[in-house]
C-alpha cells in the first residue's frame, strides 16, 4: 500500500470514530485512488454504512472485492467478520455461518485482537441463531477481551450490547441493565451510530421489564430518533418496544401508532425479528377493541419462521382467542407457549404462559399456575408481571385474602405507571370488595373506554361513531347541560342545524342503548335530556376524570393539614393519560385536558417529594421523569431528577440527566445550575 493511501485510511478511521461518516467515506475513496488495498477500503467503507444501519449498502461494499485469492490477514478477517454480521441482520444465516468460520480462520492467522474481536462476535451471532446459548456466551466473552485489548470502542459497545441482549432474553434484566450501562457509558456520542441505538433499545426493554417504564420510554424514543436520522429500517426494533411500553401505560392510540410504524419499517426488509414482537404487541393491544385486526396480527406473527422464537406469537394468539371467548383454543396456545419457553429457558415467556394457562383453564385449576407465575416474575425481577399475576391470583382466591392480593397488585401497577392494567385490576378489587359495580363507568383519561357493569363495550357495539362522540362531549361538560345546537355544531360542523336535529336524536337513542342494553333503567337515568340541552348524570355514571380530580383535591390537603398520600396515590393510579387522548387536537376538550394535566403535575410533584423524603429513589425518579415527559422545560423537575440520581449514587445517569437539563435551558436562552455531586 502506498504511504498516501495508508494516511488517507488512517484519517478516515479518525473521522469514522468521531461520527463523521461522510468525511470518512471521502477519505476512504481518496485512499483507494492512491493505492490503498481494496480489502482494507471495502470493509471500512462498508462499516460506515453498517453503523448507519444501511445493511444492504454495507453488503454491497463488503462484496465489492474478491476474497478468493486474498491471503488471510487482518483486513480479510475484519471484512468477513462484519459481513457475517450484516448477513445475519439480513436473515442470510447460511452466508453468516460461512463468513464467520472464514473470519475466525483469518483472524487466528493474523493474531490481531481487532480481527479476533470481529470474528468471535460473528461466531456468537451464529451460535445465537442456532439456539446455542453456551457458545454464544463463550464467543462474546472472548470478543470482549480482544476488543478491550485492541482499544476498539465500537466493538466494545457492540459486544456489551449483544451480551446485554442475551441477559435480557434469559430474564436477567438487572444484569442486562448493568451491562448496557457499561456499554453506553464507554461509547462516544454519535460515533457508533446504530450500535448505540440498538444498545438503547436493549436497555429500554430491560428497564421496562424492571418496571421503570419512564426510563424505558426515554431510551426507546432516543433510539427511534437516531434510527430515523440514519434512515435505518432498524427503527422497527425501537418502535416495537416503544409500543409495548405505551401499551403497559394505557396509551392505546400512541401504542398502536408505534406498532404500525414498526410493521411498516420491518415489512420493507422482511425482518422477522422486528415483525414478530410488533405483530404480537398489536394483537394484545387490540384483542378487546378490534378483535378482527388483532386476530390477523396474531395469525401473521405465528406464520413467521426462524430465527425468531414462537413464544410471543403463541401468547398473543392465545390472548386473542381468550378475548373472543374461545377458551379451548387459548388453552392450546398456552400449552404450546409453555413447552417452548421451558425448552428455551425463557423464564419471562414461561411466566406469561402460566398466566394464560390459568386464564383459559378450569377455574378450580387456576391458583397453582398463577402462584408459579408470580414467583417466576419475582425471580426475573419484573414487578409489572408479578403485580398482574397477583391480581389474577386474588380474583380466583376470593375472600379477604383474595382482596388483599388484588389490592396489592393494583397499587403496584398504579405506582409503576402500568395504568391500563391498574384500571382493570380496580374492577377486580371492586368485585372482591363486594361493592356494587357502577352501572356505567367511563374512562376518558388516556384511551376512551366504556364499561357497562364491569364489561368493556367494544367499538363494534356502538354502530355509530357519532353516539360515542356525543358521550365524549357530555363527559367534557362535566355534568353541565350542553345545548343541543352546540352538540350539533361539534358533531356535524358546517351542516344545517335544522336538518341535524333528528340525527342528534338518533345518536342519543344509540348512546342510551349502549349504556343500558337491557333497558333496565328509565330513559333519563344516565343521560338527561330536555328540548334545549343534554347532560350526563354524574351521580349515575362513574367517570374516571371526576374520580381523579376529587382524589387529587383530597390528597392536596388543606391549610394546616398534611397531604393525604393515599389519596394522591389513588389520583396517580387514575391518570392513565391525557383527557380523550385520541381526540387530543379537538378544541372541545382543551379546557378539561389542561385542567387534568396541571392537576396531575401537582400530584406527581407531591408524590416525588414524599418518595424522596423516605429514600425511595426509584419512586422519586419515576415521578420526575413523568413530569419531564409532560413538560421537557420544567427546571424544577430537571433539578429534582439530577439530585435524586446523585442521592441514589447513579452518577453516570445524573451527568446525562444534567446534560439534558442544560440543553433544554440553552434552548430557552437561560443559564443552567451547575452539577453538584456532594
Amino acid at each position: 500500500m502506498r504511504v498516501e493511501g495508508a494516511a488517507d485510511l488512517a484519517e478516515g478511521d479518525r473521522a469514522a470514530a468521531s461520527g463523521d461518516g461522510e468525511r470518512a467515506l471521502r477519505c476512504f475513496a481518496r485512499g483507494a485512488a492512491r493505492g490503498a488495498h481494496p480489502v482494507a477500503v471495502a470493509w471500512r467503507t462498508g462499516l460506515v454504512h453498517h453503523l448507519r444501519g444501511q445493511v444492504d449498502e454495507a453488503l454491497r461494499c463488503y462484496d465489492a472485492v474478491d476474497l478468493a485469492t486474498a491471503d488471510p490477514d487482518v483486513d480479510v478477517a475484519l471484512l468477513l467478520g462484519w459481513r457475517a454480521a450484516a448477513r445475519w441482520l439480513g436473515g442470510d444465516l447460511d452466508g453468516a455461518r460461512t463468513d464467520a468460520a472464514r473470519a475466525d480462520e483469518a483472524a487466528r492467522a493474523s493474531g490481531e485482537d481487532r480481527a479476533l474481536a470481529a470474528a468471535c462476535t460473528a461466531l456468537a451471532l451464529v451460535a445465537a441463531a442456532d439456539g446455542d446459548r453456551r457458545w454464544n456466551a463463550i464467543h462474546h466473552d472472548r470478543a470482549l477481551r480482544h476488543a478491550e485489548r485492541a482499544g476498539d470502542a465500537v466493538q466494545v459497545l457492540r459486544v456489551r450490547s449483544n451480551r446485554g441482549s442475551r441477559l435480557l432474553e434469559e430474564g436477567r434484566c438487572a444484569e442486562a441493565v448493568a451491562e448496557l450501562d457499561r456499554a453506553l457509558g464507554a461509547a462516544e456520542p454519535g460515533a457508533a451510530g446504530f450500535l448505540e441505538a440498538l444498545a438503547l433499545v436493549n436497555r429500554g426493554e430491560a428497564t421496562s421489564r424492571l418496571g421503570r417504564l419512564e426510563e424505558a420510554l426515554r431510551d426507546l424514543e432516543a433510539a427511534a430518533a437516531t434510527f430515523r436520522r440514519l434512515e435505518s429500517p432498524l427503527v422497527a426494533y425501537a418502535l416495537g418496544a416503544l409500543g409495548d411500553v405505551r401499551r403497559l401505560r394505557g396509551e392505546v392510540a400512541l401504542a398502536r401508532l408505534a406498532y404500525e410504524e414498526a410493521l411498516l419499517a420491518a415489512r420493507g426488509t422482511g425482518d422477522a425479528q422486528a415483525l414478530q414482537p410488533a405483530l404480537a404487541g398489536l394483537a394484545l393491544l387490540l384483542a378487546d377493541d378490534a378483535p378482527d385486526v388483532a386476530a390477523r396480527a396474531a395469525t401473521e406473527a405465528l406464520a413467521l419462521v426462524a430465527p425468531v422464537s414462537p413464544v410471543r406469537a403463541l401468547l398473543a394468539a392465545g390472548a386473542v382467542a381468550l378475548a373472543a371467548g374461545d377458551a379451548p383454543a387459548a388453552l392450546g396456545r398456552a400449552r404450546a407457549a409453555h413447552d417452548t419457553a421451558l425448552a428455551q429457558q425463557d423464564r419471562a415467556g414461561l411466566a406469561e404462559a402460566l398466566e394464560l394457562l390459568a386464564a383459559s383453564g378450569p377455574p378450580a385449576q387456576r391458583r397453582g399456575p398463577l402462584a408459579q407465575a408470580a414467583d417466576l416474575w419475582q425471580e426475573v425481577g419484573d414487578p409489572v408481571g408479578r403485580a398482574r399475576a397477583l391480581v389474577a391470583l386474588g380474583a380466583c382466591t376470593g375472600g379477604e385474602d383474595g382482596l388483599a392480593l388484588a389490592e396489592e397488585g393494583r397499587r403496584d401497577l398504579g405506582a409503576l405507571g402500568a395504568r391500563d392494567l391498574a384500571a382493570r385490576a380496580g374492577v377486580v378489587v371492586e368485585r372482591l370488595g363486594r361493592e356494587p359495580l357502577a352501572p356505567v363507568r367511563v374512562e376518558c383519561l388516556g384511551a376512551f373506554r366504556v364499561l357497562v357493569r364491569g364489561a368493556l363495550v367494544p367499538r363494534g357495539a356502538w354502530g355509530s361513531r357519532k353516539a360515542r362522540d356525543l358521550l365524549k362531549l357530555l363527559v367534557a361538560a362535566r355534568g353541565r347541560p350542553v345545548p343541543r345546537d352546540v352538540l350539533v355544531d361539534h358533531l356535524w360542523p358546517g351542516e344545517d342545524p335544522r336538518a341535524c336535529g333528528p340525527r342528534l336524536s338518533v345518536a342519543l337513542s344509540t348512546l342510551r342503548r349502549v349504556l343500558d342494553p337491557g333497558h333496565a333503567l328509565a330513559a333519563d337515568a344516565l343521560v338527561v335530556a330536555d328540548p334545549v340541552a343534554l347532560r350526563l348524570d354524574l351521580e349515575a355514571v362513574e367517570v374516571d376524570l371526576e374520580l381523579f380530580l376529587r382524589a387529587a383535591a383530597r390528597g392536596a390537603g388543606r391549610a394546616g393539614r398534611d397531604v393525604d398520600e393515599e389519596a394522591l396515590l389513588d389520583a396517580e393510579l387514575l391518570y392513565r393519560g391525557d383527557f380523550c387522548d385520541e381526540d387530543r387536537y379537538e378544541a372541545w376538550g382543551d379546557a378539561v385536558r389542561e385542567q387534568a394535566r396541571e392537576t396531575c403535575a401537582g400530584v406527581l410533584r407531591a408524590l416525588a417529594d414524599l418518595a424522596s423524603q423516605r429514600g425511595d429513589h426509584d419512586g422519586a425518579v419515576r415521578r420526575r421523569l413523568r413530569l419531564l415527559e409532560a413538560d421537557p422545560y420544567d427546571e424544577r423537575a430537571h433539578l429534582g431528577l439530577v439530585a435524586e440520581l446523585v442521592r441514589a449514587r447513579r452518577h453516570g445517569e445524573a451527568r446525562r440527566a444534567h446534560g439534558r437539563y442544560a440543553a433544554r435551558m440553552a434552548e430557552l436562552g437561560l443559564p443552567a445550575e451547575p452539577l453538584t455531586t456532594g
